[in-house]
């Protein structure tokens, strides 16, 4: 007999694919899913009722409505959309993502900043990733500063991002960690906002062309990465929080 402590708890289905089984599996509480049917949704819902943390990656048929339909059935604490063309985020139901602790959108081209409405009212967020989003800017997220518990947020090369982002992120308080890479478009007066973080520990920049060396001294007080930005010179400012990728 195998010891139940000693299944696996994490399963990868390429469910284009796949055969599900007929018996449930108390054991698995995380599943990464590549190409998820639309007629496989129920049975992932049934077999794995442990479920808490769920990927799905480089599905054409997940949309709005059917990933509410799962969301309604399933209590998940974290969900990672990547590559799903259909996904939008504008006819999501906010009441299916209200147990949402952990949401990372990555590469759903088809995401914009009306989607991004509904973010502000997922009161158990504590962290967010988008990345690889080019039709956002941020203002859709306009609100998220109200959010209690969010701690981090990570923007990654969402080529568009801008000001509007950080007019949304104005006196969000409980933020401990902030990632940026890849915007182009912010300069330094964006981050005038960070005196509002009151908790801001810790700030990742990568790839933003148009920060300079005047927007170190604001940032003394954080531990900062800095990598690949081309106009900071960091051999030109000498401090102990600054840290190199």
């Amino acid at each position: 007999m195998v010891d139940n402590q000693k299944k696996p708890h994490y399963l990868f289905i390429n469910c284009k694919n796949y055969t599900f089984s007929t018996e449930k599996d108390n054991n698995i509480t995380e599943i990464y899913c590549r190409e998820l049917r639309n007629n496989q949704i129920d049975q992932l819902i049934a077999l794995f009722p442990h479920l808490q943390n769920l990927t799905i990656s480089t599905s054409d048929e997940i949309n709005d409505q059917n990933l509410t339909e799962l969301l309604n059935k399933i209590s998940l604490n974290k969900l990672t959309l990547h590559n799903c063309p259909f996904i939008r985020f504008t006819f999501l139901d906010p009441e299916s993502l209200k147990n949402i602790t952990h949401l990372c959108i990555n590469r759903c081209h088809n995401v914009k900043d009306a989607g991004l409405k509904i973010i502000p009212y997922l009161e158990n967020l504590y962290q967010l990733d988008v990345i690889d989003c080019d039709k956002i800017n941020g203002s859709g997220l306009h609100g998220i500063n109200n959010l209690h518990f969010l701690t981090k947020i990570s923007i990654q090369w969402c080529k568009n991002i801008s000001h509007d982002f950080f007019k949304a992120l104005e006196g969000c308080e409980s933020l401990l960690e902030l990632e940026i890479t890849g915007a182009p478009t912010i300069n330094n007066d964006d981050f005038r906002i960070l005196n509002t973080l009151a908790q801001l520990e810790t700030l990742t920049l990568r790839n933003c062309k148009n920060l300079t060396n005047d927007i170190l001294p604001q940032l003394s007080t954080l531990s900062l990465y800095v990598e690949q930005c081309q106009n900071i010179n960091l051999k030109e400012y000498n401090n102990q929080n600054i840290f190199t990728k």
